[in-house]
């Protein structure tokens, strides 16, 4: 590879990840039936489901400290 490909390369996928992580691809995806959450899963699954909740947003919110936004 040469250093211009290798230097697109790295730009790249930071910009695929933060779209990745958009509200608009979200979005996009809670349009899709399959990806729909359905109210009567085990509760057992539910509690899993809540964890990670939970741990996205202790990551996002350790991001922005260290980003120095609040």
């Amino acid at each position: 590879m040469t250093r211009d490909t290798e230097h697109r390369l790295d730009r790249l996928s930071p910009e695929i990840r933060r779209q990745l992580r958009g509200e608009p691809m979200r979005r996009y995806v809670r349009s899709f039936s399959s990806f729909a959450v359905k109210p009567d899963i085990p509760k057992n699954l539910r509690d899993l489901l809540d964890r990670l909740d939970d741990a996205e947003k202790a990551s996002k919110a350790g991001k922005s400290k260290s980003n120095g936004r609040s």
